[in-house]
């Protein structure tokens, strides 16, 4: 559900896309947000109570247009932004746009969890009901807890990628104040 790692994977996609001469755009349902018509996200304007927290992140690599429909939303980002190469951040179970590519992200650390899904589980759907709708998958850190998904992934052929997150640059520590917090 959260945590695997999909919005650093969703900001070097646009990134690699705009190397590509493409122009992205993201999508994103803005969770608890309070949007009803889509809005595309100001990250120097818009509040995190308005549009959502990760929608304010992705806003500062490209636009984002926040919505409960995400067609409404691509068709903006299409039509008025010029966007085109969409990006939904967790947006694998959109039945009512087109998606011509599903990687699906699972963090190597905690895989899927226990298998099941919610309530019971934190899966949305079972995964070999999904694997059908899946372009590839993109195995995100060490650890073994994503194994079985990688198997049952490749055994329905399925590519399957790896990849690892790192800060992007050092920062000195020595002599700052920090508050830490999360949540």
């Amino acid at each position: 559900v959260g945590g695997t790692g999909k919005t650093p994977v969703a900001i070097a996609l646009a990134e690699q896309a705009r190397r590509m001469q493409l122009n992205p755009g993201f999508l994103s349902r803005g969770h608890g947000g309070s949007f009803a018509q889509p809005h595309i996200v100001d990250p120097h304007h818009d509040a995190a109570k308005h549009v959502g927290d990760e929608p304010l992140l992705l806003a500062e690599h490209a636009p984002v247009a926040v919505t409960p429909n995400r067609a409404a939303g691509a068709r903006l980002l299409l039509e008025k932004l010029g966007c085109d190469f969409l990006i939904m951040d967790d947006g694998f179970q959109s039945a009512r746009i087109h998606i011509d590519y599903a990687l699906v992200v699972v963090d190597a650390r905690h895989g899927i969890g226990n298998g099941r899904v919610i309530p019971g589980g934190p899966l949305r759907a079972k995964i070999v009901d999904q694997l059908v709708f899946t372009s590839a998958l993109l195995k995100m850190g060490e650890g073994i807890a994503a194994d079985t998904v990688v198997r049952q992934a490749a055994r329905a052929g399925r590519p399957i990628f790896e990849a690892h997150t790192a800060p992007s640059s050092k920062v000195t520590l020595a002599g700052r104040r920090f508050l830490a917090f999360a949540g």
